[in-house]
């Protein structure tokens, strides 16, 4: 199968964060539409950096502060002049389970996390939603990153399953203090808008035994596979799994259409259905969904002269094995001063399992 996928993609495939925006990478547009940056104080390696003040993964965290502060950071015994004061522990919670993760079946929002203590759970049924929160006895700014990841190991498994890989999180609260607590999902409840539980997790637990099974959770700084080199939080709890107990993932049908064409539709298909089998592809395409919600126009770069048109849609396809899949593919047409022409393919973006489902 020769398809060319660039580096940036190639990263995206080890694992996906569990925002469903981020989850497919260039299938599902993983970018902050109108967020802002920030100018912050230096990290601790000294160098300024703009944090992005939006984020999916922790929409709705207002935030709060109270209890003791923590010792800021330092710079060759020096504390920066112009550095923002953390927030330090934001309840008796926080200070208890300092350094930990805690778990419930219910997202840990902010308002809650330091006044219900019979949430927290070490014990789940692999049939309930996980969802966690990061208590650090230390801001987020110290380990110098802007994304976080959570990976999983199950039964003492040296092997690290992503739960999260480049978790988004507003390093600054809205009163211009660094955090010290953050929340993920690891396995989002069903119908969730916000989270998907990510490939390489679903199909761990779902090859599980019946029986109970002990998971380590490690929430580190930076993307996927930093957890041990900068961990910030760790956490442990037992999954029990029934006989029959299976989590449901990525399906076509939750990916929303950004255009109503059928007339499009159905020739994006043909189009990609020709090129997988000019080139000899494994898989058999039978559905498409219009990805972009409008062409993208290209113009000549001196005159302005519209040459083409191109947008992304998604594919779905079926393996010999059983298996699914969902790839986004870019759809182009010519312009030839008076009208476009018929669509063509104009390049493969990153493929991705999926549930199979609906008509095949």
């Amino acid at each position: 199968m020769n398809r060319l996928i660039s580096t940036a993609v190639i990263a995206i495939l080890l694992c996906f964060s569990t925002s469903a925006d981020a989850q497919f990478g260039r299938i599902v547009n993983a970018s902050k539409n109108g967020a802002s940056t920030t100018k912050t104080a230096p990290a601790s390696g000294g160098a300024s950096q703009n944090q992005s003040s939006g984020s999916s993964s922790q929409a709705g965290e207002s935030t709060q502060t109270g209890g003791d502060k923590m010792t800021p950071l330092k710079k060759g015994g020096n504390v920066y002049e112009d550095e923002p004061k953390n927030e330090g522990y934001t309840g008796a919670l926080h200070r208890k389970y300092a350094d930990k993760a805690v778990f419930s079946t219910r997202p840990i929002n902010r308002d809650s996390m330091n006044v219900e203590p019979d949430r927290y759970r070490d014990k789940f049924k692999a049939s309930e939603a996980i969802y966690g929160r990061a208590f650090l006895s230390q801001p987020f700014q110290r380990w110098g990153k802007k994304l976080f990841n959570v990976t999983v190991l199950i039964d003492d498994n040296v092997k690290s399953i992503c739960a999260v890989s480049d978790g988004d999180v507003n390093i600054i609260n809205d009163k211009g203090e660094w955090i010290t607590t953050f929340k993920f999902a690891i396995v989002p409840a069903k119908g969730d808008p916000s989270n998907e539980i990510t490939r390489p997790l679903l199909e761990a637990i779902n090859n599980l035994t019946p029986g109970d099974h002990k998971l380590k959770v490690i929430v580190g700084a930076g993307s996927f596979g930093n957890s041990t080199k900068n961990p910030m939080a760790e956490g442990t709890l037992t999954l029990t799994v029934a006989a029959g107990d299976k989590i449901k993932g990525m399906t076509f049908e939750k990916l929303e259409a950004g255009m109503a064409d059928p007339a499009l539709t159905a020739q994006a298909l043909k189009v990609v259905q020709k090129h997988a089998q000019s080139d000899g592809w494994k898989e058999t395409f039978s559905r498409a969904k219009i990805k972009g919600s409008r062409w993208e126009i290209q113009r000549h770069t001196v005159t302005g002269v519209i040459l083409s048109r191109y947008i992304d849609v998604w594919g779905y396809a079926t393996w010999p094995d059983g298996h699914c899949t969902i790839q986004t593919f870019g759809i182009k047409e010519d312009y030839d001063g008076a009208a476009y022409g018929a669509p063509y393919f104009a390049g493969v973006g990153n493929q991705e399992k999926c549930d199979c489902s609906g008509a095949k």
